[in-house]
């Protein structure tokens, strides 16, 4: 949720509530006004996730299917079009899902084989596809990788492996990727250091292995500190384990 412009929330009943920027239809309540207190999502539909873009809204059904609404100028509803939309349309292609996250201008959404799938802007290859061309619906991020967990950047995207790597493609110009480089990758890489990831979010908790504590507290076992990790904002770590 840290990129999006707007909030929303998910009640007992599975009605998604929105407020906010709606300048691209992004709040779901087929209008663009935006609104100083919650709206419902029009349609009577029932969600069990809720997640932002930049300008977008993804949610998910108990069924696996991914819906969409707001900014679609690069696909990132993937409705097969790139016509913007104030209301949930349904995301292409008959695929289940169990987790969904929200890029700048991407979609990215996780099977519960591992297999991760994202829709959208792409000029950094942050759908994964060994591309830089948009999509309007879903394309396989590359590799035959088997993910726990996804999250999106601005212009990159990451995802976590349930022995704790975390890999990670898209714009890379500031070392948001996190190998050592500054060059744009579009396939998955994996991020340096023996680092184990306990979770990725907003502020991401991170597991340090043995030797690879940070030169700032090496004589610090156990503090908690902030460093800048990746374009969603700062990472709060727990070192000394």
């Amino acid at each position: 949720m840290g990129l999006s412009n707007s909030s929303y929330a998910l009640d007992i009943n599975f009605q998604v509530w929105a407020w906010g920027a709606n300048a691209s239809g992004e709040l779901g309540d087929n209008s663009r006004t935006s609104k100083s207190s919650p709206v419902a999502v029009v349609g009577s539909h029932s969600f069990v996730e809720i997640v932002g873009g930049y300008y977008h809204s993804l949610a998910r059904k108990s069924d696996g299917s991914v819906w969409a609404w707001g900014n679609n100028d690069n696909g990132q509803l993937g409705d097969n079009s790139a016509a913007s939309k104030s209301s949930p349309v349904l995301v292409v292609g008959s695929h289940s899902f169990v987790e969904i996250a929200g890029g700048g201008s991407h979609s990215i959404a996780r099977k519960s084989d591992g297999s991760v799938w994202t829709w959208g802007y792409n000029i950094f290859g942050q759908l994964g596809d060994n591309s830089t061309t948009n999509r309007s619906s879903p394309v396989l991020v590359v590799g035959s990788h088997s993910f726990v967990e996804i999250v999106g950047g601005y212009y990159h995207s990451l995802a976590r492996k349930s022995d704790g790597s975390v890999w990670a493609w898209g714009r890379n110009d500031l070392g948001q990727l996190g190998d050592n480089t500054i060059v744009s990758k579009s396939s998955p890489v994996l991020v340096v250091g023996g680092i184990l990831h306990v979770t990725l979010d907003y502020f991401t908790y991170l597991r340090y292995k043995t030797g690879a504590t940070p030169d700032a507290v090496n004589d610090a076992p156990w503090q908690e500190y902030r460093e800048p990790f990746t374009s969603l904002g700062y990472v709060q770590t727990k070192v000394g384990l």
